[in-house]
């Protein structure tokens, strides 16, 4: 169990020194530089080398290396601060166009939902438009009361300007009826309009309807014959 440690112990190590090649010079170096220091008086070759020589390359030597290594750990301190400050800017790089990303996704899907409300708003006026059409439509078909379908015609043409969309067919047709209504109403119908605050409303409502589908010909239209039911209960009246 020991052997295992030790050895272990020492692969690391060759492992750590043969990635750090310089550490490995100055071992050397320094292994060296004890053998010479035992001798004082070293022979090598032809030359006969003293402690002070010895010792003298070896410091001059070591300064040299030791001058390296603190500039090659200031180049690695300044490269670091770099590489930090290039991660920074790329993190922020990120972090904004996830933000881009995020508020773009937020609009369009506000753009979505505004989308969506507006045709649910444009099919529920459509279909209450249609429903006041059919009912005005039935009851003048019944021979019944010609101003309560005449204020029922104008609430589908009030729902129809709302929706604006595709209704000018639709409008036409409540315009037809209406004057059938006017047509068809004996002088004692025309007080029978109902809540008149809530028709007038109405009727003010479409006459300054800024719908692309209400044509100025149909407005005006609609304007003729309101004047003409107007006039009509004044005619009553007198």
């Amino acid at each position: 169990m020991k052997a295992d440690c030790i050895c272990k112990f020492f692969a690391r190590l060759v492992d750590y020194v043969s990635n750090h090649k310089l550490l490995l010079f100055v071992l050397i170096l320094s292994i060296i530089n004890f053998i010479l220091f035992c001798d004082s008086n070293v022979r090598w070759g032809a030359y006969n080398i003293s402690t002070n020589d010895v010792m003298t390359w070896t410091m001059a030597i070591l300064s040299l290396l030791v001058t390296f290594l603190i500039g090659w750990n200031i180049y690695n301190a300044l490269d670091l601060n770099k590489r930090v400050k290039n991660v920074e800017e790329e993190n922020m790089r990120i972090i904004n166009n996830t933000e881009s990303a995020l508020v773009d996704i937020q609009i369009r899907a506000n753009d979505a939902l505004n989308k969506q409300n507006r045709n649910r708003i444009q099919t529920e006026e459509y279909c209450m438009g249609i429903v006041d059409f059919l009912q005005g439509f039935s009851i003048i078909g019944e021979k019944g009361n010609y101003m309560q379908a005449y204020r029922i015609l104008v609430s589908s043409i009030l729902h129809f300007t709302r929706c604006n969309n595709k209704v000018r067919s639709n409008i036409d047709a409540s315009l037809d009826n209406m004057e059938a209504c006017l047509n068809e109403a004996k002088q004692s119908d025309y007080n029978n309009i109902g809540n008149l605050l809530d028709f007038e409303f109405a009727v003010n409502e479409i006459i300054q309807s800024s719908s692309a589908e209400f044509t100025a010909n149909q407005k005006e239209r609609f304007i003729l014959l309101e004047n003409r039911r107007k006039s009509s209960i004044h005619e009553s009246h007198s």
